[in-house]
């Protein structure tokens, strides 16, 4: 029976130690982040910018508060009785909760995102539900952790927290799909705007997988190895990569606009704009289908038109 506990004292150690250093790596990613956002974007919108300052916020906390389970761990129980390891401080269950409150606020963001791009109301309600249900079947098992004692590894926590990490993977697959289904028909006969799209997509599809794999490998080491601690990394990680995502998502906009002469506003349509005649191919909530408005298109210098067309870029939301 000691054996048996030492041995899961050193696990939950060394898993957690990991998940820390990983989480730790990501939240410097995170502060880097914040300070060029609020740098290059002064003139954002309050609400994006009071988004911004949340998830910080809320990750500084997640990443305070696992360092003083860790700290109440390696010394504050230093030489007792190994049971006590067993016991879950009260900072590393509230920083649970501070993950489920970070995973819904990116999912809320990029739902707002997906119908500002799609007009489409079922995936967006869809989206919006699934991060509602993530959120409250998070708060449940925070609560459980706090009023049951040795919770973690019973089936009723097992299947409620694998739910959660189920429905917030399906979250981010279905934000992708929506998102790469709407620019994948807006796709025209300009190389141009084909190429402008396909790093659209590719930056969409990057930023969903990540996050989407993450719970997924957490759902799995959680329920696949019950009163284990090995889901540990991957439960430290997923809420700093959702803080990374939305922050890289509007800092992209400055990426974009280094690379393609892009005008940005805080929209997450864009457009391309002819730069003499004002000529323009548009894609964004007001537009279904990527359309060109050409008043002469059997002009001569049409064909020179269409290679002088620069993009006109708003992504992240209005």
């Amino acid at each position: 029976m000691a054996s048996n506990v030492v041995s899961l004292v050193k696990q939950g150690f060394a898993t957690s130690f990991i998940g820390f250093a990983v989480a730790t790596a990501l939240y410097g990613t995170s502060v880097l982040q914040v300070y060029l956002y609020y740098r290059r974007y002064p003139t954002d919108r309050r609400t994006w910018k009071c988004v911004v300052a949340l998830l910080f916020l809320l990750d500084t906390l997640s990443t305070a508060f696992v360092a003083h389970s860790l700290y109440t761990f390696f010394v504050l129980n230093f030489g007792k009785d190994p049971v006590e390891d067993l016991v879950i401080p009260w900072s590393f269950s509230t920083e649970k909760l501070l993950v489920t409150l970070i995973t819904f606020v990116a999912q809320i963001f990029y739902a707002h995102a997906t119908w500002k791009v799609t007009v489409n109301k079922t995936i967006t309600f869809c989206i919006g539900l699934l991060a509602v249900v993530c959120l409250a079947l998070g708060i449940v098992t925070t609560v459980d952790i706090f009023t049951i004692p040795f919770t973690i590894g019973t089936r009723r926590f097992l299947i409620i927290s694998g739910c959660v990490q189920g429905f917030a993977a399906l979250n981010d697959v279905l934000i992708v799909a929506g998102m790469c289904y709407h620019l994948q028909r807006n796709r025209s006969g300009l190389p141009s705007t084909n190429q402008f799209v396909d790093t659209l997509i590719l930056y969409t599809v990057s930023r969903g997988i990540l996050t989407a794999a993450t719970q997924i490998l957490f759902l799995i080491t959680n329920v696949a190895f019950p009163g284990n601690t090995y889901y540990q990394p991957f439960h430290q990680a997923v809420g700093k990569l959702y803080v990374n995502s939305v922050l890289a998502t509007l800092n992209v906009r400055h990426t974009f606009q280094q690379k393609s002469d892009v005008q940005y506003g805080t929209g997450p349509g864009f457009a391309f704009v002819h730069e003499g005649t004002g000529q323009s191919l548009s894609v964004g909530p007001q537009h279904s289908n990527i359309s060109l408005d050409v008043s002469n298109t059997n002009s001569p210098d049409h064909e020179n038109r269409q290679r002088k067309m620069t993009p006109e870029c708003n992504l992240g939301p209005r």
